[in-house]
């Protein structure tokens, strides 16, 4: 087991997906509150309008900042062995990997499976020195092709 190396996910990233929620609930106040200053003024069309677009919009940036913070969540390790490379469920064998792109002064890792699937790492996803890590042990990950 000394050829497996785990990379914890860094847990601070969960401020984007509350700055989505809260962009979302301020917009669809703002525009309720709009919507009903129009139907105060008699514009029912206006306000059935700006109702629709709070609801509408509100509801996407809302689900879009939670379904960011359940990705990250749900996102806790990267284990990468001599066998296989796993970032939680999604598991790349040896075998079904087509390539791995490293660049060398970029801020990613790419791993290209044969299916076509790409899997990518992001620096931010780790700390600075455990990055620096993965791209050195994956820079030792042969792949017989």
């Amino acid at each position: 087991m000394s050829d497996t190396k785990i990379f914890e996910i860094k847990k601070d990233r969960y401020l984007y997906g509350i700055f989505n929620i809260l962009i979302g609930l301020i917009y669809a106040a703002v525009m309720v509150f709009y919507g009903i200053n129009s139907l105060n003024k008699g514009d029912v069309l206006w306000s059935v309008i700006k109702f629709a677009t709070a609801g509408i919009l509100g509801f996407f940036f809302i689900y879009m900042g939670i379904d960011r913070i359940k990705k990250i969540s749900s996102t806790r390790y990267i284990k990468i062995s001599k066998e296989e490379i796993c970032i939680d469920e999604e598991v790349a064998r040896r075998e079904d990997i087509k390539e791995l792109y490293i660049p060398k002064y970029d801020d990613y890792v790419e791993i290209r499976k044969i299916n076509g699937k790409k899997i990518r790492i992001l620096e931010n996803m780790l700390e600075k020195d455990s990055f620096a890590q993965l791209k050195e042990f994956l820079s030792t990950y042969q792949i017989s092709r």
